[in-house]
């Protein structure tokens, strides 16, 4: 999508059924960008990315908790930790909110915010956060799930560092 497009959807436009269509390809496209092999395309993205995903954070539905996911997640993958920060916590909060604690997206939420505390070494909320994403996982999803098999691991890797922060 070009950005005239979308910068034109986001402050002109009063259609809602346009602003759903930028918003639902902008998610796509956020979904099959991040991993991509360099990070040229994400850094040209994030524009349109964090316009839309701004535009979106008055509502609290699960369209603007997925922008926020989407964003948090570019943010972090460019490593700037304490920009995705506030985007991976309001998805947290709208998710919780509208789908419910027990939701597996509402454990995706919490797997991504734990890896950003994770990356930025606060360990204990990255601990917290990936055990509970991981009860719902098992719970939800099953343990053979591949979800469920990666808030494992991850937990494994953040008790590690905590091992080996202790140690320290």
């Amino acid at each position: 999508m070009h950005r005239l497009v979308g910068a034109y959807v986001r402050q002109v436009s009063t259609d809602a059924e346009a602003q759903s269509a930028v918003e639902q390809v902008v998610i796509r496209e956020a979904e099959n960008m991040i991993d991509a092999p360099t990070l040229a395309p994400l850094n040209a993205f994030l524009p349109i990315l964090r316009g839309v995903t701004d535009a979106a954070l008055g509502r609290e539905d699960e369209r603007a908790a997925t922008l926020c996911l989407w964003l948090g997640a570019h943010l972090r993958k460019l490593g700037s930790y304490a920009s995705a920060q506030p985007y991976a916590e309001h998805a947290l909060a709208i998710r919780e909110q509208v789908l419910g604690s027990e939701h597996p997206a509402t454990a995706t939420s919490l797997n991504n915010l734990a890896i950003n505390y994770y990356y930025q070494g606060d360990l204990a909320p990255a601990e917290r956060l990936m055990r509970r994403a991981l009860q719902i996982r098992e719970a939800r999803l099953g343990a053979d799930h591949p979800n469920t098999q990666g808030s494992r691991q991850s937990l494994a890797a953040i008790r590690e560092r905590m091992g080996d922060a202790e140690g320290t």
